[in-house]
């Protein structure tokens, strides 16, 4: 969340940011994890889980801005 932040002030999407971030302090990077641990059931299952999990929030940030310009334009019109 804190690598989204800086990327949006610069009215960029935040995923942007989760996204370099996870370029840059990724595990097959830093050669933290082997061919033999991406081979096992339990990483593959907990990639479909961190997946899932990016999608709900790339999906929040998309509805949130939505609603947003939706309540702004509705506001312009009680006002009027």
């Amino acid at each position: 969340m804190a690598c989204g932040k800086p990327v949006s002030k610069g009215k960029l999407p935040a995923i942007l940011g989760w996204l370099i971030a996870g370029i840059v302090f990724g595990p097959d990077l830093a050669g933290v994890v082997t061919q033999d641990v991406t081979d096992t059931l339990w990483y593959k299952i907990l990639i479909k889980f961190f997946e899932c999990f990016a999608g709900v929030m790339i999906g929040r940030e998309i509805i949130a801005v939505v609603v947003a310009k939706f309540a702004f334009k509705w506001a312009g019109e009680i006002q009027n």
